[in-house]
């Protein structure tokens, strides 16, 4: 099992996946660099393998991959792009597996909580392209996490898409995952309306601040960032909520 951890990505107060790692030929890839945009939304992360070994045999030697990961947080899910980039001399097949895993746990239970029920997990739905996990909560509401690959994988279990690609030299190949989170009311209990609904309008500050200091001025636009995150629209007027500003995908 897992072991416990706050990370995940987070809708309307529910964990819609609470884990998503890339690994090649079974091995998780090297970091090289990462930077997240201004507004949070955006992630960029370069990547490289280690030594992939078929036993004791090195069958491709380490940094000879660039994979090049941009994830994108959109209004009830993420977007990612995987970009494969090889410096090996002779076209090599890979393979390119995603793990996920998720639990559909609401923020309380996250931080600790132990309920004296839940809901129920259904059994995942799985197409070639498609893997669709799905939890009825105790308020009659299914939750949906769908991830939609493209390219179809090589193969779709309910916890992990294996892609297996032969990769020219100098070449890129591009991956796709689509991560999307749904609600769905049952039809004779219409859920009721939210009191606030996600804003994805950047709200820009409204005093600038600088210094002679880059170490403090980026700390403080890093501060910024998160309270703009943790900040949406209600019917009240613009609040903070109490959460997770950090996405924490591997």
């Amino acid at each position: 099992d897992l072991p416990e951890s706050e990370f995940g990505l987070y809708v309307d107060g529910t964990r819609f996946l609470r884990s998503l790692e890339l690994a090649v030929h079974g091995q998780r890839p090297l970091s090289l660099s990462a930077a997240v945009s201004a507004d949070g939304r955006h992630i960029a992360a370069d990547l490289t393998n280690p030594d992939l070994c078929h036993g004791e045999i090195v069958v491709m030697r380490g940094r000879t991959l660039r994979l090049a990961r941009r994830l994108e947080l959109t209004p009830r899910g993420l977007d990612q792009v995987l970009t494969v980039e090889s410096f090996n001399p002779a076209p090599h097949e890979l393979v390119v597996t995603w793990h996920y895993t998720a639990d559909f746990a609401d923020v309380f239970e996250v931080r600790g909580m132990i309920r004296e029920r839940r809901g129920e997990l259904y059994p995942p739905q799985l197409d070639k392209s498609l893997a669709r996990l799905s939890y009825r909560g105790l308020d009659g509401t299914m939750r949906v996490t769908t991830l939609a690959f493209t390219p179809a994988p090589e193969k779709v279990t309910p916890g992990f898409a294996r892609h297996r690609l032969t990769v020219p030299p100098g070449q890129i190949i591009e991956l796709r995952l689509r991560i999307t989170a749904d609600e769905e009311p049952e039809p004779d209990r219409p859920r009721p309306a939210p009191a606030w609904v996600p804003d994805v309008t950047p709200l820009e500050p409204t005093v600038q601040v600088a210094s002679g200091n880059a170490g403090f001025d980026g700390w403080l636009a890093r501060s910024w960032a998160d309270l703009r995150m943790l900040t949406t629209t209600t019917v009240h007027g613009r609040m903070a909520h109490a959460a997770i500003p950090s996405t924490g995908i591997d």
